[in-house]
């Protein structure tokens, strides 16, 4: 982890626990609009439109849900000062890497490897 500076661990957390808290809100808005989306309509064309709306309120709650998850797990890295260092293998991430995506956890080769084999890494941290 000697490529990062506390500063830039700072500033990675703090970007982090922006998203965390928008996520968090954006969850809660679309549980919001779940319960009150009625697909009981009359109308079938109206029911199909509801049930596609509900479909892909949900679709977007999952890939923001998992995304709560990864921040989640780069925050815990932050606070065990683990961060920056690849859950898989050990070797440090690069910086380019946590600037573009700051809750990366795994370097671009374990990633590119779990993506192959077809797994999804989720270390319990």
């Amino acid at each position: 982890m000697a490529q990062i500076t506390e500063h830039k661990i700072n500033e990675m957390k703090d970007l982090l626990v922006a998203e965390f808290q928008s996520s968090q809100t954006r969850l809660r808005e679309l549980q919001k609009s779940l319960t009150e989306t009625r697909e009981n309509d009359p109308d079938p064309s109206d029911v199909a439109s509801k049930v596609e709306e509900r479909n892909n309120v949900m679709a977007e709650s999952r890939r923001i849900s998992n995304r709560v998850k990864h921040i989640s797990k780069a925050l815990r890295l932050i606070d065990l000062d683990d961060y920056g260092c690849c859950q898989d293998c050990g070797c440090d991430i690069p910086i380019r890497r946590l600037d573009f995506d700051p809750a990366s956890i795994f370097c671009v080769e374990c990633k590119t490897q779990s993506e192959a084999d077809g797994r999804q890494f989720a270390p319990a941290i």
